[in-house]
């Protein structure tokens, strides 16, 4: 076994036996588990050596149903997009669009789609390390595209109708941004759902056909896609918010959209990274993030006809 100069000179000469003696017997094959346990296990062991703590919970964690999983998570997303609602609008009730879970479940939804890419580029090709920063450039690059493209899209559109609000009622235009809201929600979802149930199949597929400095290239366009549908769903919220406020906050509005998405992305990281794909997979990972978005959808909807008919009622 080769070892990098500064690994092997590191090592004791009797740790370094032991290390050749374990990985003797070990299998030559690369292991391409979508699946992976055991990365979660091997933070269960290490933590119940030096955080106790912290192994109690990862084996309560690992003795959880998956379907109670998939309920916990969405539950405990919509339960905080509806504080950072009820903090944006000072009150509990229905009384605007609810744009704000949607965009904390956008941000849940970002990160573990880009940690599902990382997984997936270090089980297909590997030497993750020395990639990682250019794959993470790519998300932020592809979260920078998606906002100036929708950003200039709504631009002319909102623009007219502060200029011309007597041929163009308020109501028409909440109703234009609020499809073009929920495209772009539909298409984070089923984009998503789709990539984390066809990267193992399809990954393994063309392993055998491509070589590997290709397949490294080809997970940038991927992350950069998945980070452009993410980013293009925030200037379409700040219009939503802006739009149902009517009034003078809209630092207030940016603000708590800022917020919700960083506290969704702070969520996907943790869940995302230590539990769901671990335990549930790539395949059921994206069941969550499907779920997640769906209801958040359905009750953006819900709201958002209230609000809407609000508007043409004049209240």
């Amino acid at each position: 076994v080769a070892l990098p100069w500064h690994v092997e000179q590191r090592l004791h000469p009797r740790w370094h036996h032991w290390f050749l003696d374990f990985i003797e017997s070990g299998s030559q094959i690369p292991n391409r588990d979508f699946h992976p346990r055991s990365l979660f296990l091997s933070m269960a062991h290490w933590s119940r050596l030096n955080a106790p703590l912290t192994a109690k919970i990862l084996e309560r964690v690992w003795t959880i149903q998956p379907y109670f999983l998939v309920l916990f998570v969405t539950g405990l997303l919509l339960l905080l997009g509806f504080l950072f609602q009820a903090l944006s609008t000072r009150t509990l009730f229905l009384t605007e669009p609810l744009t704000l879970p949607v965009v904390l479940t956008t941000g849940f939804n970002a990160m573990v789609l880009h940690l599902a890419l990382i997984f997936a580029f270090q089980i297909l090709v590997g030497r993750l390390f020395g990639w990682l920063g250019l794959l993470s450039a790519a998300f932020m690059t592809g979260l920078g595209i998606g906002a100036f493209f929708t950003s200039s899209l709504l631009k002319h559109r909102l623009n007219m109708s502060n200029r011309t609000d007597r041929v163009i009622p308020d109501s028409s235009v909440f109703n234009q941004v609020k499809k073009i809201f929920i495209y772009s929600d539909l298409v984070i979802l089923f984009f998503s759902f789709g990539l984390l149930f066809l990267i193992p199949v399809i990954g393994p597929l063309i392993l055998p056909l491509l070589s590997p400095i290709i397949i490294r290239v080809l997970f940038f366009p991927l992350v950069l896609v998945s980070g452009i549908f993410s980013g293009a769903q925030f200037p379409i919220a700040y219009a939503l918010q802006s739009k149902s406020h009517k009034s003078v906050q809209k630092p207030v509005d940016s603000g708590f959209i800022y917020g919700a998405d960083l506290c969704g992305g702070c969520i996907g990281g943790i869940l995302g990274g230590v539990i769901l794909l671990p335990i549930l997979g790539f395949s059921g990972t994206g069941i969550v993030l499907g779920m997640v978005k769906l209801s958040s959808l359905f009750l953006f909807i819900f709201a958002g006809s209230l609000f809407a008919g609000k508007l043409r009622t004049g209240g």
